[in-house]
């Protein structure tokens, strides 16, 4: 309980981040704090546990289970988790109140959005587990059915569209509007196709040519990977050689990574 409390009056406090990561896995945190944004679970503060490992140096973790009772794609989640009168997980305040923490969390929504919790992704995730387990699931409504309401699998599983079309743009201008940092249009290329992919903030993009909404202001990180038999060249349209690139929205529109075949000197 004593570490407990020192991570959290650390959280509350304001202090670095890389203080707070000698104390917390950060990340663990802040994909946490993106998740129940992105649900909007209206228990965001129950069903998570926190955990940390006893050895020397351990850091405190976050779990997540139960995770049904999402809100509707338009409700006002960020405002909601703000007015908390006491700090509860995932301590969105604080997280937002500290310039930092509040960037790592913006980036790191940003690049879920722009991969997993895209729209071209998340369809095809809930299309998959659909298929997987609709058998089970529509005997399990059928054992139910007359002992409670419950949504078909089949209304559920359009709701979970409505959501993942919905909810990001949602979530965004709710976010924009509690950070005062404006969204901008962010493009990015590979060149020639299937010669690479690009990461962001370590997440791979859904696409090749891909645009997504981010903060101005808040800086992203962008990794160029080689596919086999190709090597990076650079970034087109900067003076970077390497395949780690820091962009601004605010500056950066357009990032195009270009490779080229292995052991050649053409671009």
């Amino acid at each position: 309980r004593e570490s407990y409390n020192k991570m959290r009056s650390a959280l509350e406090r304001g202090t670095s981040a890389d203080s707070m990561a000698l104390l917390m896995d950060v990340e663990s945190l802040i994909d946490l704090a993106c998740f129940d944004l992105w649900t909007g679970r209206a228990d965001h503060d129950l069903n998570t546990r926190c955990w940390r490992a006893t050895e020397r140096g351990g850091r405190w973790r976050w779990i997540l289970f139960d995770m049904d009772l999402w809100a509707p794609p338009d409700e006002g989640t960020v405002e909601r988790m703000c007015s908390e009168t006491a700090p509860c997980s995932p301590f969105l305040p604080q997280l937002l109140a500290n310039a930092d923490l509040r960037d790592r969390l913006l980036a790191r929504l940003c690049a879920w959005l722009a991969t997993s919790l895209s729209e071209q992704i998340a369809t095809h995730v809930a299309d998959s587990i659909f298929e997987k387990h609709q058998d089970l699931m529509l005997a399990d409504h059928a054992r139910w059915q007359v002992e409670m309401s419950r949504p078909s699998p089949e209304e559920s599983l359009a709701d979970l569209y409505q959501h993942i079309t919905q909810r990001p743009l949602v979530l965004l201008k709710q976010l924009e509007k509690r950070t005062h940092q404006s969204l901008r249009k962010v493009s990015v290329r590979v060149t020639p196709q299937n010669a690479g992919e690009v990461m962001l903030e370590g997440l791979a993009l859904a696409e090749l040519e891909q645009g997504f909404s981010a903060f101005a202001g808040t800086h992203l990180h962008l990794l160029a990977k080689a596919h086999d038999g190709y090597e990076f060249v650079g970034w087109l349209g900067t003076d970077a050689k390497t395949a780690s690139l820091v962009i601004d929205p605010a500056t950066t529109k357009t990032v195009k990574a270009v490779f080229r075949l292995a052991d050649t000197t053409q671009r």
